[in-house]
């Protein structure tokens, strides 16, 4: 992959290469159709005051909650309720010091901001309660599971024991099924594009 999918989003317009973009209040949200579970991201634009990077991080957040709570609604449908809610929605409300309920992965940089609600913090690639081969302190260390976190935004995973990176390395395309795990399907997706 030449660069990370997510910007990728920002480089085509809508319509193109299954990029969907929708609005919430006067902000716009794009999400990748492609990709196999639902996310969300907005364009920083050069300037931008703290007050409106809250107010995007804050819509990205609602997002990410309402998509949780209704898991088979399409994305385009998420985006247009949430906008039909805009005044009256945490959006507007949502005070900095309280703790969010809810797993996402949150990718942040000077270009854009991007969310991946979660539905999961762990995938396992070998059975739970398989011994990763490794010894530490004279105690067998069971395979951890890869923790998706917000590397899996740009395509990658962190694995942390040789066995669960075998099992990685013999098949290649099991990283992209695998990180579908950790999201909410969407299912208008036609394929995994990680």
């Amino acid at each position: 992959m030449d660069e990370l999918w997510a910007k990728q989003i920002f480089d085509a317009s809508p319509g193109e290469n299954g990029i969907v973009e929708g609005k919430v209040g006067n902000l716009k949200v794009r999400y990748q159709s492609k990709v196999m579970y639902k996310h969300y991201f907005m364009k920083i634009h050069e300037g931008c005051e703290q007050e409106e990077l809250w107010r995007m991080y804050s819509t990205l957040l609602s997002l990410a909650e309402y998509t949780l709570s209704h898991p088979t609604i399409s994305a385009d449908v998420v985006l247009r309720e949430i906008d039909e809610r805009w005044d009256s929605i945490s959006t507007t409300q949502r005070p900095m010091d309280v703790d969010i309920p809810f797993s996402y992965n949150m990718a942040f940089t000077k270009e854009w901001m991007g969310i991946l609600p979660r539905t999961t913090e762990t995938v396992y690639v070998v059975d739970q309660e398989e011994e990763s081969g490794a010894v530490v302190d004279g105690v067998a260390v069971k395979c951890p599971g890869l923790n998706l976190n917000g590397t899996a935004m740009a395509g990658m995973a962190l694995v942390r024991t040789r066995k669960e990176m075998n099992v990685v390395l013999a098949d290649p395309g099991y990283i992209a099924r695998t990180i579908g795990g950790i999201g909410v399907p969407q299912q208008e997706a036609h394929r995994a594009s990680l």
